[in-house]
């Protein structure tokens, strides 16, 4: 009896009297898929054999078969999406300082880069953008003291307004810092004058939102003269 599929469904196999393999080619294939799952360690030691006996053939093969090793790459990645997910997540959790200072050293080296990158990143994430900013005001919000005086907000107001200008001058990005953070580890500061700063954005990014020591003393300092009514010595 014919096989009624047309014979463009069948691979060729000049071993075979016709000329063609006896599977079509999804029945070759399921095959295939069935034994791989059901023979894995056979397949790995083999693989491992094929691989002592001919060390360049993958790079070799790679060269000649550039489209479809990034056939087989993009559908080993979707495949295996949750656990290469998983495991990148551990490994950068295990790995997170390293990760941290080769991000710095980049952006350092790369400004424009970082730039174009961040504009993107926040005209396709525009929710997640605006939450956070929502969530900044509103650490500010609550930060502010009500006893704070009218003066005092002006003040705050200046500080950005210098901030906008030095950028401008300057051609470097510069930012206002919480000389104690609004959020930090271990204490946090209050949006008032004296705990505000004119810094790089470069400065910025390596404080992070943590405190320095110096900081931290020269801010007692300021609170206990401002506390005691004594003018800050500049």
């Amino acid at each position: 009896m014919e096989n009624p599929q047309p014979l463009e469904n069948f691979y060729l196999n000049p071993k075979s009297k016709d000329g063609l393999d006896s599977r079509c080619k999804n029945c070759k294939r399921e095959y295939e898929d069935e034994y791989r799952r059901t023979h894995r360690d056979i397949i790995k030691v083999r693989a491992k054999e094929q691989r002592q006996k001919n060390p360049g053939y993958p790079k070799e093969w790679k060269e000649k078969n550039p489209e479809k090793f990034k056939a087989n790459q993009k559908k080993s990645k979707k495949k295996n999406a949750l656990k290469i997910k998983k495991k990148s997540a551990e490994y950068y959790q295990e790995n997170k300082e390293h990760y941290s200072e080769n991000g710095k050293v980049w952006r350092e080296n790369n400004p424009e880069k970082e730039k174009a990158r961040g504009k993107r990143y926040r005209k396709e994430n525009k929710g997640v953008t605006n939450a956070k900013t929502a969530k900044r005001r509103a650490q500010k919000l609550n930060a502010t003291p009500k006893w704070i005086s009218e003066e005092q907000i002006l003040e705050i107001k200046d500080i950005y307004k210098k901030s906008a200008q030095k950028t401008k001058e300057t051609g470097i990005k510069h930012t206002v810092d919480h000389i104690l953070p609004l959020q930090g580890e271990n204490v946090c500061g209050l949006h008032v004058p004296w705990n505000l700063r004119v810094i790089t954005n470069k400065e910025n990014s390596a404080k992070n939102n943590n405190v320095l020591e110096e900081d931290l003393e020269s801010h007692k300092k300021f609170v206990m003269d401002l506390i005691n009514k004594k003018p800050q010595q500049e």
